[in-house]
């Protein structure tokens, strides 16, 4: 050993075995620096669905959202690497800054930091309504009973990607659903290729304005009334021009 070779005053080990940074070596300094880390993410969860509550709105849970916030976080604290979300940690390389003494290169060291997710339970805002049998929208399905129980599953299947359903009600020819949010209830049904009449009634008013519930009626006679391939377009026959046989 060294005359003049320090020595670790956390850990004792000496310059010749391992690099320092000022007076302690890396791995007492990375020890140091883990404790400013972030160590938890915490997200508002719904406890009915799942939803959690990110960037302003209620969004799906996928383990791709989680791993990105995570990320996001990290990466704000100045760390480079990524989070397996399966371990639980994040993995990383501390870029010391220090010389090796035998090759002079920047030392780096790799390292896992535990993030542990936690979560806050709070009822989602469609969850809320649907709990309270909010809706904005009834569409009627009317007519034959194995096409009425087909464009029943089919929306219900597309109206939940986007909103809520409230509740589904067997009604004398048919069923009705009731819609959480309309927006997106007239281009669903045009997208799946049904025909419908819309009327709109005042129910009350938001924020100052007038509200109106939607009713969307959908007829699917058993004859084929309801078509779902498009109209063919017939040509018409040309007038033949006077003093032509």
């Amino acid at each position: 050993m060294s005359k003049f070779e320090r020595i670790c005053p956390r850990c004792g080990i000496s310059e010749s075995q391992r690099p320092f940074i000022d007076e302690l070596c890396v791995e007492c300094r990375l020890k140091g620096l883990r404790a400013k880390w972030p160590s938890e993410l915490q997200f508002t969860r719904c406890p009915k669905c799942g939803k959690i509550w990110r960037e302003r709105a209620w969004k799906q849970t996928a383990p791709s959202l989680i791993a990105a916030q995570v990320q996001d976080k990290m990466e704000r604290a100045g760390l480079e690497g990524h989070y397996n979300i399966e371990a639980g940690v994040w993995e990383g390389v501390w870029r010391t800054g220090a010389r090796d003494p035998k090759t002079g290169a920047e030392v780096l060291v790799p390292y896992t930091h535990v993030v542990r997710i936690s979560y806050t339970g709070n009822q989602c805002t469609d969850c809320e309504r649907s709990s309270g049998n909010y809706h904005e929208a009834i569409i009627q399905l009317r007519g034959d009973e194995v096409r009425v129980n087909s464009a029943l599953k089919r929306l219900t299947r597309r109206l939940e990607r986007v909103t809520f359903v409230a509740k589904i009600e067997p009604m004398h020819g048919g069923q009705d659903i009731y819609v959480g949010v309309k927006k997106d209830v007239e281009n669903i049904l045009r997208r799946e290729g049904y025909k419908f009449e819309r009327n709109e009634k005042l129910v009350g008013q938001k924020e100052g304005g007038r509200l109106y519930r939607s009713t969307f009626l959908v007829r699917l006679d058993k004859e084929g009334a309801q078509e779902d391939e498009p109209e063919v377009q017939v040509p018409r026959r040309e007038r033949s021009k006077p003093g032509r046989k």
